[in-house]
């Protein structure tokens, strides 16, 4: 008979706890506001323009009931216009430690169960984002996320690594989603501190990477190994990103520690293991719909007169039912425009004529 190893002891017990915390601490149930609004937790550091193209745009939106900028830099202060910010939706949050762990630590209390996660370089339409949230109300225990990513079992070593954007299109198949827009229920950022198993929350903090994976992980783990559900597909093609100097996906070890990551996450999590507990991965695009709106992990129909369903929900899906492969472009196009004329203005879309003028005399 094998014997166990210390590190399989380790794992062990870290799966038990995860399997136990799942059943001991259930997910509030949704009250009446946090079905029709949701709350934004702004991650961002020294990218103000970005910041408050951001905060101006998504405050306008009528699901935002409240925008936590999350604010880690021990050294600048947040500009008066965020501060002051005239929406009156926007509160700054000084977080003492800069650590990727501190998106999920909530200092401000959240007036809402639902959370969207968000990037400060991204703008999304308020369209986009009550498509995701609407869907997100009726599955609260999972993430609902716009960007799939998939896992790839090594053949030799069994090692479980990170697919990029590229293998995840390839392979038409997804396990986890990026917390850089996604929603997630208030409960998984508090259990996230205090529960999350340690060798995570310190790799995260080392490692400034992988919190994204961490927290898709975690709640995978604590909603019956399924992977998170996607917004709809029309929804997630609407994304804009506004221009930056660097990324942290540019660094040489990017993939060797999301890799790392991956595989170390997965086993702590007890998502490896054969049976019931595993977590695979689900098919993105459903080859017999070929739709602007089925993708990624089935949740079933919604019933338009669920008595649940607010008035904003269902003229949402009213509209969405009316776009076409042949209307989609069209019928977007204000939307859009709408999202990004700021941006464009200040020469945060990479390509236009306001960007070239700005910065490519810069390089």
């Amino acid at each position: 008979m094998q014997k166990e190893t210390d590190g399989s002891k380790e794992e062990s017990v870290l799966q038990t706890s995860i399997a136990d915390l799942s059943q001991s601490h259930p997910i509030s149930p949704l009250d009446t506001l946090s079905r029709r609004m949701f709350t934004i937790r702004l991650n961002t550091f020294r990218r103000n323009d970005q910041l408050l193209l951001s905060l101006n745009h998504h405050s306008k939106c009528p699901g935002v009931a409240k925008i936590q900028v999350i604010w880690s830099d021990p050294i600048e202060e947040p500009p008066s216009e965020v501060l002051n910010h005239p929406s009156g939706k926007v509160i700054v949050e000084r977080h003492d430690v800069d650590s990727l762990n501190e998106r999920f630590n909530m200092l401000d209390d959240s007036p809402t169960m639902g959370i969207f996660s968000l990037d400060d370089d991204l703008l999304w339409p308020c369209e986009a984002l009550d498509s995701a949230f609407f869907k997100w109300t009726h599955s609260p225990d999972r993430i609902v996320g716009f960007d799939a990513r998939v896992h790839v079992e090594d053949k030799d070593t069994k090692k479980w690594k990170y697919g990029y954007m590229s293998t995840t299109r390839s392979m038409n198949r997804y396990s986890m989603t990026l917390l850089r827009a996604a929603f997630v229920h208030k409960d998984y950022l508090a259990l996230y501190m205090t529960h999350l198993p340690r060798p995570i929350f310190n790799r995260v903090q080392e490692e400034k990477n992988c919190e994204d994976i961490a927290m898709s992980l975690f709640v995978s783990a604590m909603s019956g190994s399924n992977p998170p559900l996607l917004a709809d597909l029309w929804a997630t093609s609407l994304m804009t990103k506004l221009y930056v100097h660097a990324h942290i996906s540019g660094t040489h070890d990017h993939k060797q520690k999301r890799d790392a990551c991956m595989d170390g996450f997965a086993t702590w999590l007890g998502l490896k293991q054969d049976g019931p507990g595993q977590l695979h991965s689900s098919e993105i695009a459903h080859a017999q719909h070929k739709s602007l709106f089925e993708q990624g992990d089935p949740v079933g129909d919604i019933a338009p007169n669920n008595l649940l369903m607010t008035s904003r929900e269902k003229s949402l899906l009213e509209d969405a039912k009316k776009l076409s492969w042949k209307t989609f472009v069209e019928a977007t196009k204000s939307i859009l425009v709408q999202t990004r004329i700021e941006a464009y203005r200040k020469g945060y879309l990479e390509g236009s004529k306001p960007w070239k003028e700005r910065w490519e005399s810069t390089k």
